[in-house]
């Protein structure tokens, strides 16, 4: 299989348009800053902003990456090398989710390094875990991301696909969808209990499902989550388990690449 010259092209396509030196640059800043402005706890105050940088950037970095390779030809190319569109469709997205891995260790690295610098205490657990749950959450509207572009043809329409992705999860529209069927079906009135398949449902969300991964593996990370509704409790119900939490991100993370390349799959060039 080909597809890691397909990765390494997207990458240096990064490297050669300057996107991932801005991208380090940019997430580098954010690190030294937060490690000079706090004096501890700063693997929390790292989730707390990188939950949402991480996804908005793994948003627009990769919402033209197929189709705007379709608009320009460059799509039409390469199939006519010898590589395939399972090839095509997964080289992009593991070149994005690289350059996006760089740039995320650059904040945590960055931080780290100016935390010892200046005397402050650093917990390098906290901030292993830290990077590996933002990346994965970045991994995720990578993965949406490419999945519309594969089955969208004009750069503007992926464009506004990624957009309101970023605003169904990061602005807690996700969370009102139950809500908004129950004052539906409650008579135009909000109800005042909610019943349990609303709280299981705001639980599916990706910024909810790697909450709770981080209250099962390292719960103060899970306090400063941004954007998720309801702690975990000590004893949590099955849907904020650690492995039902781990079954959510899979499915957000399979579920875009499965079904976008299908579509990509069948669809006219």
């Amino acid at each position: 299989m080909r597809l890691p010259q397909i990765a390494r092209k997207d990458v240096g396509d990064s490297i050669r348009g300057w996107r991932l030196h801005t991208l380090v640059v940019m997430f580098a800043l954010v690190g030294g800053a937060l490690a000079y402005f706090v004096d501890a706890d700063f693997a929390e105050a790292l989730v707390l902003l990188l939950a949402f940088l991480s996804p908005l950037v793994g948003l627009l970095f990769s919402q033209h990456s197929i189709v705007g390779k379709r608009d320009s030809g460059e799509l039409t190319v390469l199939l006519g090398l010898p590589f395939s569109r399972l090839e095509v469709y997964l080289g992009s997205y593991l070149g994005r989710t690289v350059v996006l891995t760089i740039s995320v260790a650059s904040a945590y690295a960055t931080t780290a390094v100016v935390a010892v610098l200046l005397g402050k205490p650093i917990d390098a657990n906290e901030l292993l875990i830290g990077f590996v749950l933002i990346t994965l959450l970045g991994m995720v509207f990578v993965a949406l991301a490419i999945g519309f572009s594969a089955v969208t043809r004009s750069t503007s329409a992926a464009s506004v696909y990624a957009f309101g992705m970023y605003l169904l999860f990061a602005f807690q529209l996700w969370r009102l969808l139950p809500d908004g069927v129950l004052f539906l079906l409650n008579d135009f009135e909000i109800p005042n209990n909610r019943p349990e398949w609303a709280r299981i449902f705001e639980q599916l969300s990706p910024f909810a499902g790697t909450r709770n991964i981080a209250a099962g593996v390292a719960p103060d990370l899970a306090d400063p989550f941004p954007v998720v509704a309801a702690s975990v409790p000590p004893n949590p119900p099955v849907y904020m388990t650690l492995w039902f939490a781990l079954g959510v991100v899979l499915v957000w993370l399979a579920v875009p690449l499965l079904g976008g390349y299908v579509l990509f799959n069948r669809n006219d060039l």
